[in-house]
């Protein structure tokens, strides 16, 4: 009697804590729904891709903690790449905005021409040599989590996220971001028509 009263009592405690690990895995999935929502928002509200970055950072930081974002942008004309928006509140100012980003020896680089997702530890960063890998270095990155912006077969640039802390990205945060990149791609997109059609105007 005791030992089947000892047993129920280990199965309600191991369904106890599956229904709560349940319930917080839904409340993670239904948070991070909630930014692709938000992003989404901010994708057909938003022309200035500076506000656009602004408003994603801001949203994805409740579900993955980071201290920086930044979009860069290639130049075909040039062949680099431009650091257009830049969210570092915690920066030493070493990184800025219109940094011109080099393709060869470069995070950005690498993820632009792979058009993969590049997930990089303190040790791994050591290996690029582009001045600006060195002054995210500089400021004490620890962790970095690139993206391509990849719209119709056409690369435009990279979204970024660094952390200080060391391990900072897991594989979920990178399939929410390759999610996020597709909807700033269309964005940036959007924003570079625009800014041609004023041009022409």
């Amino acid at each position: 009697q005791v030992a089947r009263q000892v047993a129920l009592a280990v199965d309600n405690a191991l369904n106890f804590e599956r229904a709560q690990a349940y319930q917080r895995q839904l409340a993670h999935e239904r948070d991070r729904l909630r930014v692709l929502l938000e992003v989404n928002n901010a994708v057909v509200s938003k022309l200035d891709l500076h506000s656009l970055l602004n408003a994603i950072s801001a949203s994805l930081r409740r579900v993955i903690r980071h201290e920086y974002t930044s979009l860069a942008l290639f130049e075909p004309d040039l062949n680099h790449m431009r650091m257009l928006a830049l969210d570092f509140p915690q920066g030493k100012g070493l990184i800025r905005e219109e940094m011109i980003v080099p393709l060869e020896g470069s995070i950005t680089g690498k993820a632009f021409r792979n058009r993969q997702p590049l997930v990089l530890e303190r040790a791994a960063m050591d290996e690029f040599i582009s001045p600006t890998s060195h002054l995210l270095r500089d400021e004490g990155v620890r962790s970095v989590a690139c993206m391509p912006l990849i719209t119709h077969d056409r690369v435009l640039g990279t979204i970024s996220l660094a952390s200080l802390r060391d391990a900072a990205f897991q594989q979920g945060d990178v399939d929410l971001l390759v999610q996020v990149a597709g909807q700033v791609a269309i964005a940036v997109e959007n924003a570079l028509a625009f800014r041609e059609i004023g041009e022409l105007k």
